[in-house]
Formats: C-alpha cells, structure tokens, sequence
C-alpha cells in the first residue's frame, strides 16, 4: 500500500513564494535539476513534482482545516493527530521516495497508508 509523508510548519514562510523556493528544484541553463532544501533534507529521489502538494496560509489554523481537498484525504485524514495548528503543509505521495524524512527541518507528522 502506498504511504505518503506529512510536513508542518509554523510561521517559517512569509508566502507561497518563499514555500515553493524551499520545495521546489532549480534547473541549470542545460537542464539539470538542481535538488531543493526540502529534497535535500529528505532524501528525495524517483522526484514526480505532480505527488508533492504544498498548502500555504498566511495565519495559523487547525491542521484538520489546513489539509482539507488533499490528495485521498478520506483515506488519511483522520489518522492525523488532531489540536495541531499550522500554516503550512506539505504532502509527498508515491512514487516519490524520501530516504530520510525525520532530518526534515519541517515538523515530520510520519507517514500514513491510502489506495489509488
């Protein structure tokens, strides 16, 4: 069964901007990827940029709030431990691969089970 990964955060981001130039890869002039912060702490490989959603807000709400129209959130949602605030999520499903999600220096909520 796939699994995806859960981040948090709390008032790190100053925008969605600033969100996606900690997520998402640069390209050099030839092409090459230029792997993230985010792929770097976690390990990324097999990068699908499609399996990665990223929730901004710019005040902290319930993190239940925060993740509502997620990915296959009726298979996941309510395992994540409720009373959490947050204005910031971020999801990585399969087929990407995170070989070290815990070095993360966002808030690592663990991994949960859901079916395509």
């Amino acid at each position: 069964m796939p699994i995806l990964h859960l981040f948090i955060s709390k008032g790190r981001f100053n925008s969605e901007e600033e969100l996606d130039q900690y997520i998402k890869p640069e390209y050099t002039d030839d092409g090459d990827k230029i792997n993230s912060p985010f792929m770097k702490e976690v390990g990324l490989s097999s990068f699908e940029p499609g399996c990665i959603e990223a929730t901004f807000e710019s005040e902290e709400c319930e993190i239940i709030e925060l993740l509502e129209g997620s990915s296959y959130e009726e298979q996941w949602l309510n395992s994540v431990p409720e009373n959490l605030k947050a204005n910031v999520a971020v999801t990585v499903y399969e087929p990407n691969v995170l070989t070290s999600p815990n070095l993360c220096t966002l808030e690592y909520l663990g991994g949960y089970n859901y079916e395509v």
